[in-house]
């Protein structure tokens, strides 16, 4: 995961066959899923999304998960990750 001006973005690494990933999070409540993109650029098995926080965001800490899917399962695999929200003044 990394974070700048363009926003927060959640990268992945899976096996070849998997078919979607997603991520879900603590700052909504876990109440949307937000799909992973296959990134073609580095190859098969690789995703990523891409996350604009706004500024109204309150600082905190923020757990996510980030699901992954194959065509026999749902949720094979779960990672949990956190993320810090830090406001600056100006």
């Amino acid at each position: 995961m990394s974070t700048s001006a363009a926003g927060t973005t959640f990268t992945l690494r899976t096996p070849a066959h998997i078919k979607s990933c997603h991520v879900t999070g603590s700052w909504d409540n876990y109440g949307k899923r937000y799909q992973m993109t296959p990134d073609k650029a580095a190859g098969a098995g690789y995703w990523t999304l891409t996350l604009k926080f706004g500024a109204t965001m309150a600082p905190s800490r923020y757990f996510y998960y980030v699901c992954v899917h194959d065509d026999l399962e749902i949720d094979t695999t779960i990672h949990l990750g956190t993320l810090s929200k830090t406001l600056t003044s100006r």
